[in-house]
């Protein structure tokens, strides 16, 4: 019987206050649009980062040793040996459907100084030939540091 009463009285309420029941309603769809809105933007947002971090930085797999993560030093890059095995492994049946693309790359950061002061550096050595299938490699200015060698 309570219940009966309290959804009666409810609905009573509903009626009697109409324009604060509609101003709520439209608050309430108007905030729930937003939210929706927002999650949409956001997600885009996120996929987005992640494509640029992954396009700008060394991808979405790198193999390394676990020093090199703390101190990357050029002793710290893998041997021949471990990095032939980790290319076999990503040309493997089982592996080599999902690898879009792979490429060797060794990195140094330092300071590039001047008497005007110092900016960060970052030297970064790839292979040409197995660079040339990023499609997001293009160059799109600037000029070469040294001349071309003839």
């Amino acid at each position: 019987m309570l219940p009966r009463v309290l959804v009666r009285l409810a609905l009573r309420n509903l009626r009697r206050y109409l324009r604060r029941t509609v101003l709520t309603a439209s608050a309430m769809i108007v905030g729930g649009a937003f939210l929706v809105w927002s999650i949409t933007v956001d997600d885009g947002s996120h996929e987005q980062w992640i494509d640029s971090g992954v396009r700008m930085g060394s991808g979405h797999v790198t193999v390394e040793r676990p020093e090199y993560r703390l101190t990357p030093q050029i002793d710290n890059r893998l041997t021949t040996d471990v990095r032939r095995a980790a290319e076999q492994a990503l040309a493997s049946p089982e592996i080599a459907p999902h690898v879009v693309t792979m490429s060797a790359r060794l990195g140094i950061n330092g300071l590039a100084s001047s008497a005007a002061g110092a900016r960060p550096a970052q030297i970064v050595g790839v292979d040409p030939v197995r660079r040339s299938g990023f499609r997001h490699d293009r160059r799109c200015g600037g000029r070469r540091a040294l001349p071309r060698a003839r």
